[in-house]
């Protein structure tokens, strides 16, 4: 009788190990999953958020443009288990990063350019317009997201056609500064009916998929470059920004003129906290053109591919769009 009772007391004592290490995987397993999930909605979450404010200056699939890519193999992590890039990029989006206000952007000792256009602070903590779900969840998209799931949360562009008259808004568009109002208005008339309007925003019509062209003659572009970039957008991907304001290599934030002397200095850690400063790299304090520095220009890695296409203008078409644009100011 014993014996029957011991048998029955260990039977049952391996059935209950069984059952609860049965449900510690279980339950282990459904956490995983949950966990899992709760990340693939934040990435969802970001991606809308990245549509709506990050598309004109990072570009439609994270390929950069104004600002630097993001869809690179050094963001592709679990935030989770890689903190150190998590923290990098979510610090970048609460905080912003300094330059200037507006886009500008400078042709290096090596030919390339670089873009020292401040990145505005998103983080609420910073005085930007998001929470902590919604900057986490821009984060996790970068990390973890479908860069296919922008395209179709990018807002519709701003009307050009009047739908009372069906008449195209000229007036809305902004003239070009001195050149002849029919120079302004033939490079009006290329870009809407060449098709940029679509995605590149001009004054208040325009579309949100391409860098806000309005002040585009203020970056500091040269004629050359801007045809070429017309013309065949995917031949001059190399030639495109590759450096960033406070954005890899050495420089973190762009050199900056020394207030009140011709020398060019190199910013340091300390002095980017707080850095709103807006003399460009190769400028002087006066705002005048400044000697490139000695210190060697870093390799950067190769850019993702432009998703501009080629538009097929002629080559007068593209000399009077690049005389209007290179004038708006």
């Amino acid at each position: 009788m014993r014996g029957k009772r011991y048998l029955a007391v260990t039977v049952l004592a391996w059935l209950t190990i069984i059952v609860l290490g049965w449900y510690f995987i279980y339950d282990q397993s459904r956490m995983e999953r949950a966990e899992a999930q709760h990340k693939a909605q934040l990435a969802s979450i970001g991606a809308i958020l990245y549509a709506e404010n990050c598309v004109v200056c990072h570009g439609p699939v994270g390929e950069g443009v104004v600002g630097p890519p993001l869809n690179v193999d050094s963001f592709r992590a679990d935030p989770d288990e890689n903190r150190e890039v998590y923290d990098l990029i979510h610090r970048t989006i609460v905080h912003g990063r300094p330059g200037t206000s507006d886009p500008h952007w400078v042709r290096l000792g090596n030919g390339m350019w670089a873009s020292y256009t401040a990145m505005p602070a998103w983080g609420e903590e910073a005085g930007g317009p998001m929470n902590d779900l919604q900057t986490a969840a821009l984060a996790h998209f970068i990390m973890m997201g479908d860069w296919n799931q922008v395209g179709r949360h990018i807002p519709a562009p701003a009307p050009w056609i009047d739908s009372a008259t069906g008449q195209v808004m000229w007036d809305r568009m902004p003239d070009a500064v001195g050149i002849p109002a029919e120079a302004s208005q033939r490079g009006k008339e290329i870009f809407v009916n060449r098709g940029c309007v679509a995605c590149h925003t001009l004054g208040q019509v325009g579309g949100y998929v391409g860098p806000d062209l309005t002040k585009v003659g203020s970056w500091g572009l040269d004629e050359e470059f801007l045809k070429q970039w017309i013309k065949d957008p995917a031949s001059v991907v190399e030639r495109a920004p590759r450096y960033w304001s406070n954005y890899g290599g050495p420089y973190q934030f762009p050199v900056l003129a020394s207030h009140g002397s011709d020398a060019l200095r190199r910013t340091t850690a300390a002095d980017e906290i707080g850095q709103t400063g807006t003399q460009g790299f190769g400028e002087r304090a006066d705002g005048t053109a400044g000697a490139l520095p000695d210190f060697p220009i870093p390799n950067t890695q190769s850019l993702p591919p432009t998703t501009m296409p080629a538009l097929g203008l002629t080559d007068e078409e593209i000399e009077d769009l690049v005389y209007y644009l290179l004038n708006l100011k």
